[in-house]
Formats: C-alpha cells, structure tokens, sequence
C-alpha cells in the first residue's frame, strides 16, 4: 500500500492530505442545537393537539366513539408532554 490515495471518477490524484478536509465545527453543540429545536416543535405541536382535541369536544356534538378516540388521542399527548417537560400551563387542560 502506498501513501498515494487513487481515487475513481473525477476526484484528484495524489497524497491524501493534498485534498482539502471540510471545516471543523463542533458537532455536539450542532445536534443539542438541533434536538432543542425538535423538541420545541414537538411540544408546541402537541400543545395545538391537544387545544384541538378540547375546542372540538366542547362546540360538536360528537358520538361516545369519537369523543372516547379524542379522549384517549389527549391523554398520549398529555404523557408525551409529562415526559419531555412540557409547560405546567398546558397540562393543566
């Protein structure tokens, strides 16, 4: 084996440390980043879930299936938010 990297296709020939390496960033801050943002999503989202859920109980006369289907989709988005620390203010509903 050689300290010559041969590539196929269109990419250059010559050492390996002739080609140029991305920038460093720090990943562990880009995926909390992240990860904070997709759990800010989530929560806001289950936040809407469950207004939804609340409004349409209160103004349609719905049959007992759906309303019990509506109760039990509002007690998965109230566990979810109880997990992921939701805001006090929105599992009080």
């Amino acid at each position: 084996m050689t300290n010559k990297a041969e590539v196929c296709g269109w990419q250059p020939k010559g050492n390996s440390e002739d080609i140029p390496k991305p920038p460093k960033f720090n990943t562990d801050e880009l995926s909390v980043e992240k990860l904070q943002e997709q759990l800010n999503t989530i929560k806001a989202a289950l936040i809407v879930i469950r207004a939804d859920i609340e409004e349409h109980n209160q103004i349609y006369d719905l049959s007992v299936d759906t309303a019990l289907l509506l109760e039990g989709i509002d007690g998965i988005a109230f566990d979810a938010l109880a997990a992921i620390g939701g805001d006090d203010e929105s599992l009080d509903n």
